[in-house]
């Protein structure tokens, strides 16, 4: 029997170890030796953009009361923008607001009915100060019931000079009628 041992930091896999019984380590000491146990710049970059977009879907989230828009403000940066794609018989639109009106508008609903958005996926990319994560979601008026609507969020975060990540857009569009989430999205990292 073959054992494998994963020595995992930060999400990132950082070394892996096989011994089968009887072995006294190590296949080779390249194996641990060469593992560093201390993130990359890249890997940190990373995990502050998945926290961001977790804080995201924490403070939209929750049963029927008022939220912390104070908090959902800061998660943006200067002249930020979400946009709401929308289909009618008549065709697709957007709605755009700013995070300000996004809490004028939900405010009222989310002190009247609970509401639930998690990540289901997600695929993120980074550049430099630049970062943009592909989001599944899923919606639920209580956190075990099955979703009533499932959707993606494209959001884009930029790292200001203070090096923290803000969001600068958020966009999304919900399955309907001709709109499934394709397989490919539903298999990345929650």
């Amino acid at each position: 029997m073959r054992i494998r041992g994963l020595i995992v930091c930060t999400g990132a896999v950082l070394g892996v170890a096989s011994a089968q019984p009887g072995d006294s380590g190590p296949e080779t000491p390249r194996d641990f030796a060469s593992a560093s146990l201390v993130p990359t710049e890249r890997e940190r970059a990373i995990d502050e953009v998945r926290e961001r977009v977790r804080e995201l879907y924490e403070v939209i989230s929750g049963p029927a009361g008022p939220r912390d828009w104070e908090r959902f403000a800061g998660l943006f940066g200067q002249g930020a923008i979400l946009t709401q794609i929308y289909h009618t018989p008549e065709g697709t639109g957007v709605l755009r607001v700013t995070p300000a009106e996004f809490g004028e508008r939900s405010g009222p609903i989310l002190l009247e009915r609970p509401f639930y958005e998690r990540e289901v996926s997600a695929q993120v990319q980074l550049f430099g100060g630049l970062a943009h994560v592909w989001s599944v979601y899923e919606s639920r008026s209580d956190p075990e019931d099955e979703p009533f609507s499932r959707g993606i969020n494209s959001i884009q975060l930029v790292r200001g000079g203070d090096g923290v990540w803000r969001i600068l857009s958020v966009a999304w569009d919900a399955e309907g009628e001709g709109r499934v989430i394709p397989a490919e999205y539903l298999g990345g990292e929650p």
